[in-house]
This record gives structure tokens, C-alpha cells and sequence, in this order.
């Protein structure tokens, strides 16, 4: 979870839905008498294997969600260039001839990955299923969660369930100094929800986004009754990758469980 929001170390293992991803490569040349190329498409096939295997034409995204959500918000295809040892060996290994000139008396000056919002969208959606479910499965196995006198919950059984939902190797803490206590939200007393959660900090335009995502769904055939429908879970989304205006990076990582957690006691999950 931790990794979720402040993003994954350069050198870490990411879960799968992260990457890595295929991706275009388009390129910037020089060449004789001051001419150019710009925005040149470079094959995979023209650089060596070694090259490919090591991510040149992947992306991984390592970043935090609310950075992840930035780039989805803006619309536009997000650019990682090659590092510059890479555009050296590469100039390298047709200047000696190793391999074919991809582009017969030019230098590669610029590679750039071109990655497009719709992927990022897609990572994010997936950020957002798993924390739900997350959420969702460690109430089955601890729903009397940050009330006094609580015993929590076995460590390994938590671990195997975000294991299942982030991959092997992630681990979540359990009745740590920072548990989450709700106070005051009844089940499906939906005042006593928005009151809560605006006691925790939550903004006022996004508590009545809250409400009007409740009642949506509550008018919402297709919705259970009794459970969170698409319009919450959309809610619940955007508290976690920080795109409610209440949320800094603090409020992310605090305020977000125990409004969540709120969320979740109006629905009788806990």
C-alpha cells in the first residue's frame, strides 16, 4: 500500500499490472550539413537484443498514484527519453559497425518512449480494484478493525491476502500505532456517513460527491442492496490515488483510511 502511494523504488519489483508494457520508440537524428530527423519511429528490431531485453522499448510505471493520476488527468502521452549512456552505445555500435546504420550517415541524438493516457487510465483502474478489494477482504478477516480491545488479525492471513491481490512479496502492517477508529457512522444512515467523513477533513464538495455517488447507487437497480455500486467504488478510487481536493499526500495516507473505512461501516463492513 505504501508503495500504491508514494511510489515503487526504481530498483523494486512492481506487480504485474504495473508493467512492464510495450511502447513506441520515436527518435531524433543529426546529420550532414546541419540536416535533421525528427520523431523518427525506431524499430526494435534495429537495436541489439541486449538492448530490448533491458526495457528500451517498455515501460514500467514506478511512480506514485497521485503522480500516475496526473498524467491520466492531463490527457496527453507521457514521454520517458533514453538515458544518455543508452544513445551512446548505440551511436557506438553502428559508428563500428556492429550493427547496420539504422539511418545511413545520421547520429541518434534523442529516443523517447511515447506511452499513452488510456494506459495509464488502465494501471490506475486497476490500483483502485485491488485497494477495494483489499479493503473489502481484510474486513472478512478483521472486521472489528481499529475498535478498542480488538485482537487483530494473524499477520500471515493478511499477507496472504495482499499477496493475492498485489503479487508476492508486499506486506501490510496490522494493529499498528496508526490503526484507523471510526466513530458515529450507522449503518445506512447516510447523515451520519457525511457528517463523519467531513469531520475527517473531507472537503465539502467532494462530501456531497459522496452523497450523490450513494444515492445514485441506491437508486441503481443494478446495484445489491446493502453494498457499494459502481459510483462508490469510482469514490472510493479517486480518495485513493489523491484526486479529492482534501487529499495532500498526508491526507492520503491518514485521512484516506479512516474515511474509507467510514465508507465501508455505512455499509455494514466492519
Amino acid at each position: 500500500m505504501d508503495n500504491e502511494l508514494s511510489g515503487y523504488p526504481s530498483d523494486a519489483a512492481i506487480p504485474d499490472y504495473r508493467g512492464p508494457f510495450p511502447c513506441q520508440v520515436l527518435s531524433d537524428w543529426s546529420g550532414p550539413f546541419q540536416s535533421g530527423a525528427q520523431n523518427v519511429p525506431l524499430p526494435s528490431v534495429s537495436v541489439p537484443k541486449g538492448m530490448r531485453e533491458a526495457g528500451a522499448f517498455e515501460v514500467r510505471f514506478h511512480e506514485s498514484v497521485s503522480q500516475l493520476e496526473q498524467f491520466a488527468s492531463a490527457g496527453d502521452t507521457v514521454v520517458y527519453s533514453w538515458g544518455a549512456d543508452a544513445v551512446a552505445i548505440l551511436n557506438t555500435l553502428m559508428n563500428n559497425g556492429t550493427i547496420p546504420q539504422i539511418m545511413e550517415g545520421y547520429g541518434l541524438l534523442v529516443a523517447r518512449k511515447h506511452v499513452p493516457a488510456p494506459l495509464i487510465v488502465e494501471v490506475l483502474d486497476n490500483v483502485r480494484t485491488r485497494v477495494l478489494n483489499l479493503a473489502l477482504e481484510l474486513e472478512k478477516v478483521t472486521p472489528d478493525a481499529g475498535e478498542p480491545g480488538t485482537v487483530p488479525a494473524d499477520q500471515s492471513t493478511v499477507n496472504n491476502i495482499v499477496n493475492i491481490i498485489y503479487g508476492h512479496g508486499n506486506t501490510l502492517a496490522v494493529d499498528s500505532p496508526s490503526a484507523v477508529q471510526v466513530g458515529g457512522v450507522r449503518v445506512n444512515d447516510l447523515d451520519s456517513l457525511l457528517n463523519s467523513v467531513a469531520g475527517l477533513g473531507l472537503a465539502p464538495e467532494d462530501v456531497s460527491e459522496l452523497q450523490q455517488a450513494v444515492e445514485g447507487d441506491e437508486a441503481d437497480d443494478e446495484t445489491p442492496a446493502g453494498e457499494p455500486g459502481s459510483r462508490v467504488t469510482r469514490f472510493l478510487g479517486k480518495l485513493t490515488v489523491g484526486a479529492l481536493k482534501s487529499a495532500g499526500q498526508a491526507g492520503v495516507q491518514e485521512g484516506a483510511k479512516a474515511i474509507s473505512k467510514a465508507i465501508l461501516t455505512y455499509y455494514g463492513i466492519n
